[in-house]
C-alpha cells in the first residue's frame, strides 16, 4: 500500500501509465490516481531489503 505525499490518499501500485505521460511503460514513477502526483520508484534495493524483512518477520512468528 503506498500514501501520496501530496493529498494523504493511499493506493495499491499498479503498473498502469500515468495519464498524459509521455514517457510510457517503464519510467519508474509511480502516479497517484487521486491527485496525479508523481512518486519516484522505490528502488530495487530497497524492494530486496524490505522482502529479507518481511521473510525474517514470518521466521520469527512461526518460531
Amino acid at each position: 500500500m503506498i500514501k501520496c505525499p501530496m493529498c494523504g490518499f493511499q493506493f495499491q501500485q499498479n503498473k498502469k501509465v500515468c495519464r498524459n505521460c509521455p514517457m510510457g511503460i517503464g519510467c519508474g514513477q509511480i502516479c497517484c490516481p487521486n491527485c496525479g502526483y508523481n512518486l519516484p520508484g522505490e528502488s530495487k534495493i530497497i524492494s530486496k531489503i524490505n522482502n529479507i524483512w518481511e521473510r525474517i518477520k514470518k521466521c520469527s512468528k512461526k518460531n
